[in-house]
């Protein structure tokens, strides 16, 4: 198979959306972003976020819809978004993303997808951080065939895992009781997320994550803002716990909405995005109470599924507190990383 690479635009959108959707059929990770929420990640470079870099690879002898052939003349059949980062940890840890189309799997696709991205990297890298060490790190699912393979073909080694976690909030008598309203910790206010807290929210975000999570750095006031308007953003559905003798937020839930599936297109399912809480709050009930909080407003308005992502070595001990909350175990992904000379 001869393939035409070149960089992506937003006009791509479309095309993208269609490469990930399959593969995400084909996974099952449930990950079925439409072209609107490919054009976000372009829309947010352009409004001065984090920088990228976005390639991809075109089969002109495949066939498809118009939208799906843009520009190069043939199908998109891969691609990848290299992602800066807004600080070090202390290398500079770029991130990349993408997918293969299930038809072009195994034919070295997502080796040489891969092996472009490593040769980018260090020009992107030189244009945020000039001199810092700098490693790559990417996403696996687990069991995809072929994933670990590429991974180790590259020179890449696992680095963490992560678990996807679901709960059916539907429940009929032999389920057990519906989700309640959780009882909320003394000197502690719970309610739902207003516009206003936007940038109080985000100082709470940089305390509960960046300080002990590995690999987080910080959101800038523009990424987290177009955060908080994303078209998936579930304002109704996001809780969190205010402390009135500070003004601070405690913690607090993000929630998305996912996008149907199509064999399922009447099943309504959301996705807790982002769940955090400041270290001198944990232990004291805060997240299980924006949590169930999420969990009782989305099955009393008729919502099927709820889920989640996690790191298995969580220093928060998220992973007991969200078991604790009725989440199982659906899926895992491991991060793989490769360090670049430069």
């Amino acid at each position: 198979m001869e393939l035409c690479w070149r960089t992506l635009t937003r006009a791509d959108a479309p095309a993208m959306s269609d490469v990930h959707r399959a593969a995400a059929l084909a996974d099952g990770t449930g990950d079925l972003r439409s072209s609107a929420d490919m054009a976000e990640i372009f829309v947010r470079e352009e409004l001065g976020g984090v920088r990228r870099r976005y390639f991809g690879a075109f089969d002109a002898r495949a066939g498809g819809e118009p939208e799906a052939r843009p520009a190069a003349g043939g199908r998109l059949v891969a691609f990848g978004v290299l992602f800066a980062r807004t600080a070090l940890l202390p290398q500079h840890q770029l991130h990349l993303w993408g997918a293969v189309d299930p038809a072009h799997r195994r034919a070295g696709v997502g080796g040489e997808l891969i092996r472009r991205a490593l040769a980018g990297a260090p020009a992107l890298h030189a244009e945020v951080f000039p001199g810092a060490p700098l490693e790559v790190m990417f996403a696996g699912t687990d069991g995809v065939a072929g994933s670990a393979e590429v991974a180790a073909a590259t020179g890449f080694t696992a680095w963490r895992r992560q678990f996807g976690m679901s709960q059916e909030l539907r429940r009929g008598p032999e389920d057990g009781p519906a989700h309640a309203w959780p009882l909320v910790p003394a000197g502690l206010e719970l309610r739902t997320y207003q516009p206003v807290d936007e940038h109080e929210l985000l100082a709470a975000h940089l305390d509960s994550f960046v300080p002990d999570h590995p690999g987080m750095t910080p959101t800038s006031p523009l990424m987290w803002s177009r955060r908080m308007n994303a078209l998936s953003f579930l304002p109704g559905f996001s809780f969190l716990m205010h402390d009135p003798a500070s003004g601070r937020v405690a913690g607090y839930v993000l929630t998305d909405l996912v996008p149907p599936h199509p064999d399922r297109p009447r099943r309504r399912e959301i996705n807790l995005t982002m769940i955090g809480t400041r270290r001198e709050y944990r232990h004291r009930g805060v997240a299980s109470g924006v949590i169930a909080a999420t969990l009782h407003a989305a099955a009393a308005q008729g919502y099927d599924a709820a889920h989640l992502a996690v790191d298995t070595d969580n220093p928060s001990g998220a992973l007991s507190v969200y078991r604790r909350a009725g989440f199982h175990t659906s899926g895992s992904t491991t991060l793989y990383i490769k360090s670049i000379q430069i």
